[in-house]
C-alpha cells in the first residue's frame, strides 16, 4: 500500500536511509519528518484518529486523504508511463504523432482508467482481507 504523511495526508514522501535499521521519511508537502514506520497506509488513514480523544476521522477527512493519494498516483503514473503509452498509441495507429491534442487526451484517459482500475481492485482486495479475517 502507498504510504502517506500522518500530519497532512500527502503521498508526496521522501524516503531517506531506507537501508538503515530505522528508516526515516519526510513529507514534501508539509514540514513533517520522522520514522518511516510512522507513515500511514491508506487502510490506516481511513481509521485515522482525528483527535486525542480517539474519535474516528470524518468521512470528509477520509475522502480527502484518498483523493490526495489517487491524485499523487495519477501524477506518478502519467510521469513514468505517459511516454510508453503515447508511443504504443502512435505505433498501433490510434492517433498520429503530430495530433498532439488527441494524443495527450488519450494518454490522460489511459492513465486515469488505470488509476480507477487499481482503486477498484484495492477495494476488492480489502474486502477479501476483511472476509478472511472473519473466517479465522
Amino acid at each position: 500500500m502507498a504510504k502517506i504523511c500522518p500530519r497532512c495526508g500527502s503521498a508526496h514522501i521522501d524516503h531517506q536511509e531506507l537501508l538503515s535499521p530505522k528508516p526515516l521519511a519526510a513529507c514534501l508537502n508539509c514540514d513533517w519528518s520522522g520514522a518511516a514506520v510512522d507513515l500511514l497506509t491508506l487502510d490506516e488513514a481511513t481509521v485515522l484518529r482525528a483527535n486525542p480523544d480517539g474519535d474516528l476521522a470524518s468521512p470528509e477527512t477520509t475522502l480527502r486523504l484518498a483523493k490526495q493519494m489517487s491524485e499523487a498516483f495519477l501524477r506518478q503514473l502519467a510521469k513514468s508511463a505517459g511516454q510508453p503509452i503515447g508511443q504504443a498509441l502512435v505505433e498501433v495507429g490510434f492517433v498520429g504523432r503530430k495530433d498532439t491534442a488527441n494524443l495527450t487526451r488519450l494518454i490522460r484517459k489511459a492513465c486515469l482508467s488505470a488509476v480507477v482500475g487499481v482503486l477498484e481492485e484495492l477495494e476488492v482486495i480489502q474486502k477479501e482481507k476483511q472476509g478472511a479475517g472473519r473466517n479465522q
